[in-house]
């Protein structure tokens, strides 16, 4: 999704998901292959019934993830990702704000809940095609 900041995004389809808490059997890998899949089909279905350059295409793929962002998992999600729709990469909206800002990765749950299994981490997300860009924060 290449293309300059005036031409980008004229058009933006938005991806949500909730993947699998437990991961048994590596769940969570097989349903980002699965959203993968389902997100470029549905990409292609849109720029040919539309007609539309992918250059002025915005992709946003959010949801709770239930990924630790320090996890083996977290590392596949952008190897995955890449290999689909966000060809040119994929751009972590919160750790791009938090690295700007000086913030510290912090949970986005409420760790006072009996069924969170994880250590303090952010288990949400937003992501983009990084042709897209910020006007601002």
């Amino acid at each position: 999704m290449s293309g300059t900041q005036e031409d980008c995004c004229k058009f933006l389809l938005l991806f949500n998901t909730h993947l699998d808490p437990m991961n048994v059997d590596d769940a969570q890998v097989k349903q980002l292959r699965e959203l993968v899949e389902f997100m470029d089909n549905t990409v292609l279905q849109f720029l040919d019934k539309w007609k539309i350059d992918s250059s002025k295409l915005g992709v946003l793929l959010c949801g709770d993830f239930n990924i630790g962002s320090t996890t083996r998992v977290y590392r596949q999600l952008h190897d995955i990702l890449s290999g689909s729709v966000f060809t040119d990469g994929i751009d972590d909206l919160y750790a791009n704000f938090a690295v700007e800002q000086k913030l510290e990765d912090t949970p986005t749950y409420d760790e006072a809940n009996s069924l969170t299994v994880w250590n303090s981490q952010r288990i949400d997300y937003v992501l983009r095609s990084q042709g897209m860009k910020n006007l601002s924060w």
